[in-house]
């Protein structure tokens, strides 16, 4: 979760915004937390390979893998370089031995949603997803379990058991990888989908999103 604060005063002094490039493995970093001695907690750890991910209860997260003891107070809390340079918000711990950070990028997004509109929106596509099974028309992507009726999938042609390999002609591994793709648009985007049919027909569909 994150909010926009108006605070009274000045003589403030913003953080220092990193790149998404600056995300890469093995770098080290810091995740800042409430609650300790002093009021503040520091949790150190160091980037590892994956960009996309499912983490806790199988919820499909934007981001990067930190590895390294982690604290739940960090949840919510900036996480910095060596420098102090903001590269993103910790979203989610994992058995005390990961984090799990959204890039600045995404952050800086929602903020933006949230000055504009005083809302997060995100898209939907409108279907139920899994790992294509051994019996699938492709061996990855997003296996097309159902589509909800008089949604953007539905309306663009997906059908169930349909296999979805690509959006905007980048490969889309599994269904985590496209909830994240998917993620990166708004309302109103239109993307171009990827399907491997059931009798192993390829059909590229023009979907508005929602």
């Amino acid at each position: 979760g994150l909010a926009v604060l108006d605070l009274a005063g000045g003589g403030y002094t913003p953080s220092v915004l990193a790149t998404d490039e600056e995300l890469v493995a093995g770098r080290s970093v810091s995740a800042l937390g409430g609650g300790g001695p002093s009021g503040v907690t520091t949790t150190n750890g160091e980037i590892g390979d994956a960009e996309r991910y499912v983490g806790p209860q199988g919820t499909a997260l934007d981001g990067v893998e930190v590895e390294g003891d982690a604290e739940t107070s960090a949840l919510g809390g900036a996480v910095t370089d060596e420098r102090g340079a903001v590269l993103g918000v910790t979203t989610a711990v994992a058995d005390d031995e990961a984090w799990y950070v959204a890039p600045v990028a995404v952050v800086d997004r929602v903020a933006d949603e949230l000055l504009t509109d005083g809302v997060a929106r995100h898209c939907w596509l409108g279907i139920e997803g899994t790992e294509p099974g051994e019996d699938a028309p492709a061996p990855s992507g997003t296996l097309v379990a159902s589509v909800v009726p008089d949604t953007p999938a539905a309306l663009g042609g997906i059908r169930p058991g349909d296999v979805i390999v690509a959006l905007d002609d980048e490969e889309v591994a599994d269904m985590a990888d496209l909830i994240v793709r998917l993620r990166a648009h708004s309302p109103g985007d239109r993307v171009e989908v990827t399907v491997v049919r059931a009798d192993e027909s390829r059909a590229a569909l023009l979907i508005r999103l929602d």
